[in-house]
């Protein structure tokens, strides 16, 4: 399974990753996650809502302000094994945001290709992240406020 979701944002691209990194921080501004907490073995616990349904995994998550790039891979629920890339690529209206999510279907048994593509793709993994950059798009082109101080 294979699912790109790409928006501009009108900032630089190093803005837009620093306001994305810190992810625990995530649910101060992304009113569909329900909590971002981190592990004792330094993975995250995370949980969204795809419309009224609850959805969690666990993911290492590695940045690279460099690039800068942010990649997770996912390490329980539904979703284990699943590789997801953030790029931020300069454009002419500011920054070009492309979530990538890659998931091996071969190591999925119990889903297939079919199921992973259609409703972990599509209905679920597609529409978070399609949420998700709407609300990064507003908070950093101050149409949104994040609740934290």
């Amino acid at each position: 399974m294979h699912v790109e979701t790409a928006l501009e944002v009108a900032a630089l691209p190093h803005t837009v990753y620093d306001a994305v990194a810190a992810v625990e921080r995530w649910p101060s501004f992304l009113p569909h996650y329900r909590y971002v907490r981190q592990n004792a073995d330094g993975s995250f616990a995370m949980a969204a809502r795809r419309g009224w349904i609850p959805v969690r995994w666990a993911a290492r998550v590695e940045g690279d302000p460099s690039l800068p790039a942010l990649r997770f891979r996912h390490t329980a629920g539904w979703t284990r094994g699943m590789e997801v890339c953030w790029r931020f690529e300069p454009s002419c209206g500011g920054t070009q945001v492309t979530i990538v999510h890659d998931l091996d279907t071969r190591t999925q048994p119990l889903a297939g290709e079919w199921f992973a593509r259609r409703v972990v793709g599509e209905f679920f993994v597609e529409a978070i992240a399609r949420r998700t950059l709407h609300y990064v798009k507003e908070l950093l082109e101050g149409r949104r406020r994040s609740t934290s101080p």
